[in-house]
């Protein structure tokens, strides 16, 4: 009995993303903001769906996350698949309001 819940404690966390993503979703928060200007900047915002707004911003903000503090994760792994997975439900719940309003203010 201890052997099978040993295999499923194992492949449980072979699945989930690794503690220092989610110690480290708060930096999100701030890598939005940077990817909101290097967005205008890039890009013809308005010539942009709003849904392709949002999806750029947060690719964007991910991007940034994966260069600041995950770059000796391989980025074809399925640590990093989860990881990313975990970080773009939490961009997605917590800014699409935001990046939409934005995305309004600047395409009236």
């Amino acid at each position: 009995m201890k052997l099978r819940e040993s295999i499923k404690r194992v492949l449980k966390e072979s699945t989930e993303a690794p503690s220092s993503v989610k110690r480290r979703l708060h930096a999100i928060d701030w890598q939005i903001e940077f990817a909101i200007k290097e967005t205008k900047v890039q890009y013809n915002v308005c010539g942009l769906s709003k849904e392709q707004y949002v999806e750029t911003v947060i690719e964007k903000a991910i991007t940034s996350m994966y260069w600041d503090f995950f770059s000796d994760m391989d980025d074809n792994s399925v640590e990093w698949e989860e990881s990313y997975k975990l970080m773009m439900d939490y961009a997605s719940k917590k800014f699409t309001q935001h990046l939409n309003n934005t995305y309004q203010r600047m395409c009236r």
